[in-house]
């Protein structure tokens, strides 16, 4: 989490953006995706990590709470959702065979978001997530799975 806040007051103080707009929220693990609530007024960059690997970072705008709080819970969603790339990864098999996929991501995964007040322009959150998955290389970004 530190490196997380780090890596957004770097960013803000490189892009001239007041740190009060931008809020770095832990989640933690175990979390609960009830208590993921997009504030309003707010985008966000959202970001889930198993062990020490990233699985998803994404973002949502600011009429987005559905997506933000609930979509990546359930492989029934969309096409394309957390839970839905875990079920279909078979490094996880193993792990999700018996179990809810959703408590099991409540769970297991590290979640942390980061929110920007709309006031910072609507593409605040595509440059912070542009530049996570840079450093951070998630697992579940574009078409192809890496292994762990």
């Amino acid at each position: 989490m530190k490196e997380i806040q780090e890596i957004c007051d770097k960013l803000c103080d490189l892009l001239n953006i007041d740190k009060n707009k931008v809020k770095v929220i832990d989640r933690g693990c175990p979390h609960k995706s009830s208590s993921c609530v997009l504030l309003k007024n707010y985008s966000a960059v959202y970001m889930f990590r198993y062990n020490n690997q990233y699985l998803k970072i994404g973002k949502v705008g600011v009429n987005s709470n559905a997506r933000f709080q609930y979509q990546h819970y359930s492989f029934n969603a969309n096409d394309s959702t957390l839970a839905r790339s875990l079920i279909n990864d078979k490094n996880f098999e193993y792990i999700l065979k018996d179990v809810a996929v959703k408590e099991w991501m409540e769970e297991n995964l590290y979640r942390i978001d980061i929110m920007f007040h709309k006031s910072l322009g609507k593409h605040i959150n595509s440059v912070f997530e542009s530049v996570l998955h840079y450093i951070f290389n998630p697992r579940y970004e574009g078409r192809n799975y890496k292994d762990f």
